[in-house]
């Protein structure tokens, strides 16, 4: 009263509301395929007075804030929000871990940053493993290739960039196998050659064949192959000749050997038949290690009693070859003899009314058996 009213100029003050965030992934999981559907929840709340807050905006960022990411935000109109996260997008390209950060502001509130929300994305393949030719059984000199069709299965895409490792049983055949990659086919060759190390001996195998590809999920075949070499044999009597005394030394020379690798096989089985294959004939065989072998015939032996005219047959063979068989060897034996003749009576002069016998014998000299 009786005094001058005063007014103060205008004093401003900025209110800022206090605000929480809760940010949850949907489904919580440590590695999501790529076709998997992921979801992030936001809660956005006034913290003061509990109030729900709608209409914010949410940005997304992919490892960094450089790096934004674009898609679609659904506001529940309750302070809830949905993020969806498609892994098909670019910006997830080669899969893998990843960190978002999710920006929620509002006019006149405070912000609120997510933690870091980790991912980590494996990539969905179908891989086609085909066989060529598809079979079982190969020659040592045969041609074999895997034709490997590496793809994403999400995207529909198919792959040049993966890893391919292979193995023949237990080995690491990796450097040793041819490994391109056919362009205008889409698919991986990987090619056998069966005359290196790891096939030798021949026989059973296991192949497996394994493709992989950093952040993508691996894909194996396994299979087994049998693998037989091919051989060629000869033959050689030693002396030839037509006929044989039944003194004399017969030696036949085999030589077996590997067509695909030109080189001897040694250890083999040789097995000899006399005239037919139901007249085995026990003797000595000599392995000389390199493919060459030595059979002795020895013609006193009792097969070839009566001797004349007679056909051998050698059987060769060795586990994982091929048998070779000899065409008929034909000898021809002829025995040995002495004979004596002793006249009974032994005289000089006989008289015209005497009897006079002359006695022979006739002997296998060899044998010295009577004939």
């Amino acid at each position: 009263t009786n005094y001058y009213n005063q007014t103060s100029t205008l004093i401003s003050i900025d209110i800022l509301g206090e605000t929480t965030a809760t940010f949850d992934k949907v489904p919580l999981q440590a590695v999501y395929d790529s076709g998997d559907a992921l979801n992030i929840s936001v809660y956005y709340e006034d913290s003061i007075k509990s109030l729900i807050l709608s209409g914010a905006n949410l940005y997304i960022f992919v490892n960094t804030r450089s790096n934004p990411y674009s898609t679609t935000i659904y506001d529940y109109g309750d302070g809830n929000y949905n993020i969806t996260i498609d892994f098909t997008d670019t910006i997830f390209n080669g899969y893998g871990p990843f960190n978002l950060i999710i920006d929620v502001n509002k006019t006149n509130y405070y912000n609120q940053t997510s933690t870091l929300i980790s991912i980590n994305i494996r990539g969905e393949t179908v891989v086609t493993f085909t066989n060529v030719p598809d079979q079982t059984y190969f020659n040592s000199d045969d041609s074999f290739t895997v034709h490997v069709q590496h793809n994403d299965s999400v995207k529909v895409s198919s792959m040049s960039d993966g890893v391919i490792t292979v193995w023949v049983d237990n080995d690491d055949y990796t450097i040793n196998a041819s490994i391109t990659y056919n362009f205008a086919a889409e698919y991986w060759e990987v090619d056998f050659d069966f005359t290196v190390w790891e096939f030798r001996g021949y026989g059973w195998f296991t192949i497996k064949v394994e493709i992989n590809k950093t952040y993508y999920y691996n894909d194996t075949t396994s299979f087994n192959i049998f693998v037989g070499g091919p051989t060629t044999a000869t033959f050689d009597k030693d002396p030839v000749q037509a006929i044989y005394d039944s003194g004399d030394t017969l030696n036949i020379s085999v030589y077996y050997e590997d067509t695909t690798l030109t080189t001897g096989i040694s250890g083999a089985n040789l097995a000899i038949f006399v005239n037919n294959r139901s007249n085995p004939y026990s003797t000595t065989i000599y392995d000389y290690g390199d493919g060459n072998y030595n059979i002795t015939i020895d013609f006193t032996d009792s097969i070839f009693n009566g001797y004349g005219p007679f056909n051998l047959i050698v059987d060769v063979n060795s586990t994982n070859y091929y048998n070779q068989t000899s065409t008929p060897i034909n000898i021809d034996i002829r025995g040995e003899t002495t004979p004596t003749f002793d006249k009974n009576p032994n005289k000089f002069v006989y008289n015209s009314g005497d009897a006079l016998n002359i006695s022979v014998y006739y002997e296998d000299t060899l044998r010295s058996l009577g004939i």
